[in-house]
């Protein structure tokens, strides 16, 4: 599509089948408007919680979300079934939406992890072939029977415009006061801070590196703090590439809890 960007511009009605674009190119036009994560303030947002009567299972709620370029719902609900755990140490499984480019299908599945003393959510495959997003992860003692909230962990991201102004889970940056720490040769911020209002306790930072030979900045993290304002729980970490004129060619975001 970049190309197609480039060359024509985007979308027109076909003349003489001259304006034919297959579903990459609409995932890449996507792409490069919305960013991964579940639509906010739609239906219930896609929250995995404990069933209505706790069991071997756990609810993933109604609600929309787009995955690289591409869009999901759910409505009604969906009852994910959790496998047993016998193994006598504690794990850790992981729900996820997983786009699968081979299939031609977005679903909900459940990833699962492996028994250890001390066990780690199951990595997410974001490949050629698939790629998944976590919704939540779960904790699972040897023998469980139910599965209850406190035992799930939120991992949802929310999707959000390229380009828009973000903040963890769609707070309102009113909420913040922003300090620019780092600026580059040409004044540009490079290291930006954002602590609670009046306090000096940082809830999020944004650092800009790995400039272009245009000085544009490719790659951003965004770091999230616990109410500690020392403790980092989450880094998401967006690569981008730029056309000639200064727009994102593409981008992509990754994310990682501690």
């Amino acid at each position: 599509m970049g190309e197609t960007l480039k060359t024509t511009g985007f979308p027109f009605d076909s003349v003489a089948a001259n304006r034919e674009y297959n579903a990459d190119v609409w995932r890449e036009y996507f792409m490069r408007t919305v960013l991964d994560g579940v639509i906010p303030g739609l239906n219930n947002e896609l929250k995995v919680t404990q069933s209505a009567t706790p069991a071997k299972n756990v609810k993933v709620s109604t609600g929309s979300l787009y995955i690289q370029g591409a869009a999901y719902q759910v409505d009604p609900f969906k009852t994910i079934a959790i496998a047993d755990n016998a193994s006598g140490q504690a794990r850790i499984d992981r729900i996820v939406v997983r786009l699968d480019y081979s299939n031609q299908l977005v679903e909900i599945d459940v990833i699962a992890g492996t028994p250890a003393g001390s066990p780690v959510a199951p990595a997410l495959t974001q490949d050629a072939s698939m790629w998944e997003l976590s919704l939540a992860r779960i904790i699972l003692f040897n023998g469980f029977t139910t599965i209850v909230n406190g035992s799930i962990a939120d991992e949802r991201v929310f999707s959000k415009t390229v380009g828009q102004a973000s903040f963890e889970d769609r707070n309102d940056l009113n909420q913040y006061d922003r300090d620019v720490t780092v600026v580059d040769s040409s004044g540009n911020p490079t290291a930006i801070e954002y602590n609670l209002t009046g306090t000096s306790t940082l809830a999020m930072k944004r650092v800009h590196s790995n400039p272009d030979g245009d000085g544009r900045y490719q790659t951003t993290a965004e770091l999230f703090y616990l109410a500690d304002g020392t403790t980092v729980y989450r880094t998401d970490t967006y690569t981008r590439t730029f056309l000639g004129n200064g727009l994102v060619d593409t981008q992509t975001r990754t994310e990682v809890f501690a």
